[in-house]
């Protein structure tokens, strides 16, 4: 079993600081400080790291007394949290074409609808799980502001979110929302903050428990709709 690696975030009202671990010798670091100015982050200095240090998970602690009730920060640290999970970008989209890719055989090119006018191009490794007609027509979650790749040749505006546990692979449905429409945390619609790294998201404690999206420990939903998988019941979301 290989061991995951963490960044850990104590939070503070002026500076964040920022560890590195490791899950089965249980070791950390100190890696970094990240100043906070007028109660926001450094978002550079944050993903910076993330880069550097590719981590498999991001861990914010939650400061609490000793009696386990909250503290003034405990709301600061919580908050945070939620805007870390804001940074992603995530809504609905419609395949509407499905081709494959020109010059790598386990790819898809996916023209999708996001709700936007506009369609946008998504490579996707689904060739050996998805024929084209599986596909088309086919309503899923995107990941709207990953930043564009050059995938041989075929700029990639996106991803498309999958479960993924051993040698199995299930992609999430929308069911029926319309293109475009926001995943949500504890009906909250995050507030976007530009283009994200894959980095950044690989460390996102993105998962299918039993069945259902979560984040962190809190369920993912679309207009209050919670997300489910129908094949696989727990697994990271890639």
């Amino acid at each position: 079993m290989s061991a995951r690696t963490a960044l850990a975030f104590d939070y503070g009202l002026k500076r964040i600081g920022v560890a590195s671990g490791q899950e089965l010798i249980s070791t950390t670091q100190p890696v970094a400080t990240v100043a906070v100015h007028n109660n926001k982050p450094d978002w550079q200095h944050i993903e910076r790291l993330i880069q550097e240090w590719r981590p498999d998970i991001l861990i914010i602690g939650l400061p609490i007394n000793m009696d386990g009730s909250e503290q003034e920060i405990t709301k600061a640290a919580r908050r945070f949290a939620n805007q870390l999970n804001g940074r992603f970008e995530i809504k609905t989209a419609r395949i509407v074409q499905v081709d494959h890719h020109p010059d790598a055989a386990h790819l898809y090119c996916l023209k999708l609808d996001c709700g936007e006018g506009d369609v946008r191009t998504v490579t996707a490794g689904l060739v050996k799980y998805y024929s084209p007609e599986d596909l088309t027509g086919r309503s899923v979650l995107m990941l709207a502001n990953l930043k564009p790749v050059d995938v041989r040749g075929v700029l990639s505006q996106g991803m498309v979110l999958v479960c993924e546990k051993r040698n199995k692979l299930e992609l999430l449905d929308a069911d029926d929302a319309e293109p475009g429409s926001r995943v949500e945390v504890e009906s909250q619609a995050a507030a976007q903050d530009g283009e994200i790294s894959i980095d950044l998201f690989k460390a996102a404690p993105l998962r299918i428990v039993d069945s259902q999206m979560m984040f962190d420990d809190l369920p993912c939903c679309i207009e209050g709709r919670p997300i489910v998988t129908r094949v696989l019941k727990n697994g990271p979301v890639r």
